[in-house]
């Protein structure tokens, strides 16, 4: 594993990789409040494969933006990055990760060889009548302040599993551990704050399903049983998806941070790639 850069308007990419460059090439963008260290267990089951996960603006290493985090600005940053390659190369997106590949590829399916989503099928939506509401909420809700910090990183890895228990500690601590940095002898998040702001906005439906339609690329979308995505919404966007293919698979939304259950997609992942191309 070594640490890598792209330049970014405005600050940095930074990301981790494994492999070697001139192995088929992927690209995983991770979830909201993870960063480039959730896809160590899955790159350690992808031999063949040079595997660089990137930190999302605000999250892990990477810079932090001025104008907040709708889901089109890590979509941007995707698009950005695919641009920075000679040729298209396969791109696998988690959760937010994969809303936000969802928009990038959709804009430019030219950029890209193929796309993975792993428990996620495009972004959250609001209907026209939800848009005042939406707006009040985001206005409403400040940057949270006054965080003193933790004593230690098992404080935060704790916290972490508080807020979801079925990500096991020995999993999780390598995320957690480059989302920390140390301030006046305690740990902050590097997190930017800004990140757990409700949207001023979402797109609609019907605006999201576009972004699926224009998806003529080759696409596995995987389904975790004990995923965030409900059954009808995932059936109702496969459909608009022109070259997508599904895949079931046990276990929960973070199911990829496991070695046992990463070594089993792994292998689904590795015959998808060889078909794509």
């Amino acid at each position: 594993m070594k640490a890598i850069q792209f330049d970014y308007p405005g600050g940095s990419i930074e990301g981790l990789a494994w492999g070697e460059p001139g192995q088929p090439t992927v690209i995983a963008v991770h979830g909201w409040l993870d960063n480039a260290a959730s896809f160590a267990a899955l790159a350690d089951q992808l031999p063949g494969i040079y595997l660089i996960a990137i930190d999302l603006p605000g999250h892990g290493l990477s810079a932090w933006l001025p104008g907040g985090y709708p889901i089109w600005a890590p979509a941007e940053a995707i698009a950005w990055v695919a641009e920075q390659f000679p040729q298209p190369v396969h791109w696998l997106g988690h959760s937010m990760g994969a809303a936000a590949l969802v928009l990038a590829a959709g804009a430019f399916p030219e950029r890209f060889a193929s796309t993975v989503l792993l428990d996620g099928i495009g972004p959250v939506t609001q209907t026209n009548e939800q848009a005042v509401d939406t707006f009040r909420r985001h206005v409403e809700t400040s940057v949270r302040a006054g965080f003193t910090g933790y004593l230690n990183p098992e404080q935060a890895i704790a916290a972490r599993i508080k807020a979801t228990p079925f990500v096991g500690a020995e999993v999780i601590a390598p995320v957690i551990l480059r989302n920390l940095e140390p301030r006046n002898q305690r740990w902050f998040w590097r997190t930017d704050p800004a990140l757990r702001r409700p949207s001023a906005f979402r797109l609609t439906e019907p605006m999201v399903e576009e972004f699926l339609r224009a998806m003529t690329l080759p696409t596995l979308v995987v389904r975790a049983h004990e995923g965030i995505v409900p059954e009808a919404v995932f059936c109702r966007r496969l459909g608009l998806m022109p070259m997508a293919e599904r895949l079931d698979v046990e276990g929960h939304h973070h199911l990829h941070l496991e070695p046992e259950k990463s070594a089993l997609l792994a292998k689904s992942l590795l015959a998808f790639w060889e078909r794509a191309g």
